[in-house]
């Protein structure tokens, strides 16, 4: 077991088909898990056709979640939201 940041960096590049991300610290993401530099990190250990899944919570008028998906966009070439 390990933080999430910290065990990507234990996988090559290109590693996993998919990764799941649903880390909670009560009712948000740890701040460390939502910066582009994590989601650069999970971007580098995908497989060029691997996809990166995560449940992200939030509550009106959504800023936190606002700004995981620009985050995310700015790091990933295509994003769905469900």
């Amino acid at each position: 077991t390990a933080d999430a940041r910290e065990g990507l960096g234990r996988f090559p590049d290109g590693w996993a088909d998919l990764i799941v991300a649903d880390v909670f610290s009560g009712a948000r993401t740890p701040a460390h898990l939502t910066s582009a530099g994590f989601l650069t990190e999970v971007r580098r250990v995908l497989a060029p056709s691997g996809q990166y899944v995560a449940n992200l919570a939030d509550g009106p008028p959504l800023a936190h979640l606002r700004g995981q998906v620009a985050t995310a966009a700015a790091v990933f070439p295509e994003l769905a939201l469900a």
